[in-house]
């Protein structure tokens, strides 16, 4: 899967605005975390470390499947790569956020359909180059309005899977 691909998907699920984030990532708000939490929490973490590279294990196959189309309806030449990744620059240079303050807890779970959604609360605090903080709640933060995201199991690991649908 190509890094627009991954870059497409993953501003879906979190921001369409605000692309790299740099503060440290601290340690989650909750004393223990699941295996599907855990995973939503290192996703957060592998985007705030601008860690793009390793966002394709978080991905179920279908995700990135539908990321893939998309890329290849949207910009069928393969010429929108560039413009993104100036974008992504820029937005570097102007912002950091910070989603260390982040709780999750799972809310649902099926062992035998190997399902779960982890809702996730708190605010993300954004930061501008001149200092400027604000506190953004989740739900507002993410691209969808909503404060959960779902997984399932593929091959033994929790997955991202089926959060472009409705």
């Amino acid at each position: 899967m190509s890094k627009i691909s991954f870059r497409w998907l993953t501003g879906c699920i979190l921001s369409c605005s605000i692309a790299v984030l740099t503060i440290p990532f601290g340690k989650a708000a909750q004393a223990q975390l699941d295996e599907a939490e855990q995973v939503v929490a290192s996703f957060h973490q592998a985007i705030q470390d601008n860690n793009f590279d390793s966002l394709d294990r978080y991905y179920c196959s279908a995700e990135k499947l539908a990321a893939e189309e998309f890329n290849r309806y949207a910009d069928p030449n393969g010429r929108k790569g560039t413009l993104f990744d100036a974008y992504i620059s820029v937005a570097t240079s102007l912002y950091s956020f910070d989603m260390s303050n982040l709780y999750y807890e799972t809310k649902y779970y099926d062992p035998e359909l190997e399902r779960a959604v982890v809702a996730i609360t708190g605010n993300v605090l954004l930061e501008s180059s001149n200092g400027q903080t604000a506190a953004i709640p989740y739900r507002q933060f993410s691209a969808f309005g909503r404060d959960w995201l779902r997984l399932i199991k593929e091959n033994g690991e929790w997955k991202l899977c089926h959060n472009l649908e409705k």
